[in-house]
């Protein structure tokens, strides 16, 4: 699928004979914590729940199943804990990966089933705006205009800052659809209407805009089955190359913004029908109380013209021992230049910062950043994905395989977007076999690590049942290749060339 695919989600329980849910998600997690903190107590502060409602749920599962999940130690040097039995170990893992096959099969059937209806409209219909950064919201009074001020004014010194509103409206109901009646937003126009604030000081969320260093406050009012015709319009008003920052949840249905955050104020709720319809394509979800935020916003920046948050560390892992190669891969040459600096090319404007895992600092100087070396050499790239997460600035970590010529943006912009809520963000081809060397890994996955690198693991794959891990299905994109041996470079550049 083009652009973001659409995401379906599923709530996963099991039911036994005469018992409606003896086991689901919720608890896989409670056990998950409770396996990385050490203690029942801990594991529930982690999720946000009562130590009362985590012990009821997991006695719960151990009883309908009829399984011993968790043993418990009293007293002594460790002070006592919880930890899980040989046969709750079994039983997380094995869930995990019943969980990742329905989630595959969930993204397999909306690809396969809706893919071809969405992919038909969503380049034609929705046009890059690279210029624009979006602020939507699942509520109402979120916190979005509050939101909008500060960014703007963190930007508006030395640049011209255009601040936007839209305000649709959807025909066929006799209440006000805004919330409330004479305020005359819904009246006064036929199919849109765009109007220029020029009041600093009337209260209104556009006069707050203005007083906050908008060069320019534009509000288009427009019927929503008018959409796109009043933002033809209002893209006519601002300018090709203007730097926009526009309070709308609608807009992106029309447009595909440079970031679009969306405000969430404090618990999940039920959203709003407008924020349902664009969700698909957020790439942030800002938590906020109405005037505090947990978002940086040190980490949004402006590339090149284009919004970009920079959130993300990336790490590209270059501790490998290059056996089929015969050589350093990320040193080989391709296109006159090292391998590894195709690669710094396409993730510097992208991430907060770029970090290379290796051994030998000295062999790299020449790119100027930083280099990490494991913890513990020759353990392989777990060793290298827990050391990047323990040095890197940024949360969440983008890590890569010193071996990937071509990066495509808008894949990576998915996979950093899908990692919210999760412990990592995983590519999964058609065939199953999942890319966790091209993935985005969480710092709240190091625990886990930890513990596989305790018991002497070396693959990636024995950290995943430990974790919430997103899988994110990818076509079989020709952009996605390892240069494993001479013959794989030279097909590349073959390829290249052509």
């Amino acid at each position: 699928m083009t652009g973001t695919p659409a995401r379906a989600g599923s709530a996963l329980w099991l039911s036994l004979p005469g018992i409606d849910s003896a086991f689901g998600d919720d608890t896989h997690r409670l056990l998950i914590a409770m396996a990385a903190t050490g203690s029942l107590s801990a594991a529930a502060e982690h999720l946000g729940v009562s130590y009362r409602k985590a012990w009821g749920d997991l006695r719960h599962a151990e009883r309908s199943l009829g399984l011993q999940l968790v043993q418990s130690s009293r007293g002594g040097r460790t002070r006592g804990g919880s930890s899980l039995t040989e046969t709750g170990k079994r039983w997380i893992a094995a869930w995990s990966r019943m969980r990742q096959d329905v989630d595959g099969a969930i993204a397999r059937a909306v690809r396969d089933r809706l893919g071809e209806v969405l992919d038909s409209a969503a380049l034609s219909e929705r046009p890059p705006m690279p210029t624009l950064l979006l602020i939507g919201a699942e509520g109402r009074n979120a916190g979005k205009t509050e939101l909008a001020c500060r960014i703007i004014g963190r930007f508006s010194n030395g640049r011209e800052i255009v601040a936007v509103k839209v305000t649709t409206v959807h025909e066929g109901g006799r209440s006000c659809p805004r919330g409330g009646e004479g305020c005359g937003a819904c009246s006064g126009f036929d199919r849109f209407c765009i109007t220029e604030e020029g009041d600093r000081s009337s209260g209104k969320d556009t006069a707050k805009m203005l007083a906050s260093g908008a060069a320019r406050v534009l509000w288009l009012r427009c019927r929503h089955d008018c959409l796109r015709e009043g933002t033809d319009a209002l893209r006519g008003r601002i300018g090709a190359h203007a730097l926009v920052v526009a309070e709308s949840n609608s807009l992106a249905e029309v447009v595909g913004p440079g970031l679009f955050l969306m405000v969430r104020a404090g618990a999940p709720g039920e959203p709003k029908p407008s924020a349902v319809r664009v969700r698909r394509w957020v790439d942030r979800t800002v938590i906020s109380d109405g005037s505090a935020f947990d978002l940086d916003l040190g980490a949004i920046a402006v590339r090149a013209g284009e919004w970009r948050l920079l959130e993300a560390s990336a790490a590209i892992l270059a501790g490998g021992t290059s056996t089929r190669m015969g050589e350093d891969k990320s040193m080989f040459p391709a296109q006159g230049r090292p391998l590894i600096a195709l690669q710094i090319d396409q993730l510097r404007d992208r991430f907060r910062e770029v970090l290379i895992i290796a051994n030998e600092p000295e062999r790299y100087r020449f790119t100027g950043l930083r280099v990490v070396g494991d913890r513990e050499a020759g353990r392989g790239p777990l060793m290298g994905i827990a050391s990047a997460l323990e040095a890197a600035r940024g949360d969440p970590v983008f890590a890569i395989a010193c071996d990937i010529p071509e990066i495509e943006p808008r894949f990576l912009r998915e996979l950093l977007a899908a990692a919210g809520g999760f412990d990592a963000a995983i590519p999964r081809r058609r065939d199953g076999r999942l890319e966790p060397l091209f993935a985005v890994w969480r710092r709240s996955a190091l625990p886990a690590f930890r513990a596989a690198l305790a018991a002497g693991e070396r693959r990636i794959v024995s950290v995943l049942p430990r974790l919430r891990v997103r899988t994110v299905e990818m076509d079989e994109a020709a952009w996605l290749r390892n240069l494993n041996t001479a013959d794989d470079v030279a097909a590349w550049l073959a390829a290249t060339r052509s």
